[in-house]
């Protein structure tokens, strides 16, 4: 989980599980065939009840190509790549 105070701009995010199922986040978000999508911290409102703005790299709804997305801090994690 992220710790609040410490993230900030230009971080690599992925989904907790929490955050996958929640509803109210976009359906390509919610696991399916790409577990592993990452995003990028691009805005943080420390305030906000969501103060997270996160940019999907390549995510699977064209829609979101160029549109961020509101999370808070239980729905992120940081990026860690998986070794082979």
């Amino acid at each position: 989980m992220l710790k609040h105070k410490h993230r900030k701009v230009g971080e690599l995010v992925t989904m907790t599980a929490y955050g996958r199922k929640i509803q109210s986040n976009p359906t390509f978000l919610h696991g399916g065939r790409n577990p592993e999508l990452v995003g990028l911290i691009v805005e943080v409102h420390r305030a906000a009840k969501y103060p997270f703005y996160v940019q999907w790299i390549n995510p699977p709804d064209p829609m979101y190509l160029n549109n961020r997305t509101m999370h808070s801090v239980r729905e992120l994690k940081v990026y860690r790549r998986k070794k082979k």
